[in-house]
């Protein structure tokens, strides 16, 4: 079984969503069956790489929120991500562009390490503050995961196509939020639906894939 998981590394509910995946998949009595392919959605294109506003002051003026509503907002989600033993620190988050972390999880599908580089750039933005357009700190992640070629990341274009593609792809299926799950090319299960929502999909997808 395929599943083709597009999310932005600055998403929160990307990080619990594939944290619900995969504890869903601890569950799933074929999860050796299953591939995990993490594809590109960039929430705010048009994000300056600078890193220059808390996420607190990003999510209010986005949303017309008060900073009273965004702190519970943080605080409930923090309190969700931790049943999965993720580490929350979005006071310390750097809103940023994503593009360049794209291409370095487009450079990690070579080598089947895209999963790995994803969640570790969830845990730089979300617990660590790392500034996830830096090209230096990328490399330095991606140096972290052992990635051959690594330092082909410091060419804008290594991994451009990828993303662009990945992004393209979105469009054509429809896909307006992340995270979004693809089981098999055909069915969509969209949002942070739960481990036990994730697991109803598996083994829904999973019994038509043997029946057809």
């Amino acid at each position: 079984m395929l599943i083709e998981v597009w999310s932005d590394v600055v998403c929160p509910y990307c990080y619990l969503g594939l944290a619900q995946l995969e504890s869903a998949l601890e569950k799933f009595e074929h999860a050796e069956e299953v591939t995990v392919v993490p594809r590109a959605f960039e929430l705010d294109p048009r994000m300056s790489r600078a890193g220059d506003l808390s996420a607190r002051e990003l999510v209010a003026t986005k949303y017309g929120l008060s900073f009273d509503q965004v702190d519970l907002n943080h605080r409930r989600l923090g309190d969700s991500v931790a049943e999965f033993g993720l580490e929350w620190n979005v006071d310390d988050a750097r809103p940023t562009n994503t593009f360049d972390a794209h291409r370095l999880i487009a450079l990690a599908r070579r080598t089947n390490q895209a999963l790995e580089a994803t969640k570790r750039l969830h845990l730089a933005y979300f617990a660590n503050g790392d500034l996830v357009s830096d090209i230096d700190t990328l490399v330095a992640l991606g140096t972290e995961l052992n990635l051959p070629d690594v330092e082909l990341l410091r060419d804008p274009t290594i991994g451009a196509a990828e993303v662009r593609g990945d992004e393209e792809r979105a469009h054509s299926l429809g896909l307006r939020g992340v995270p979004a799950f693809l089981f098999n090319e055909r069915y969509v299960v969209s949002g942070a639906q739960g481990a036990d929502g994730l697991l109803g999909a598996l083994q829904q997808v999973y019994e038509l894939s043997v029946a057809s």
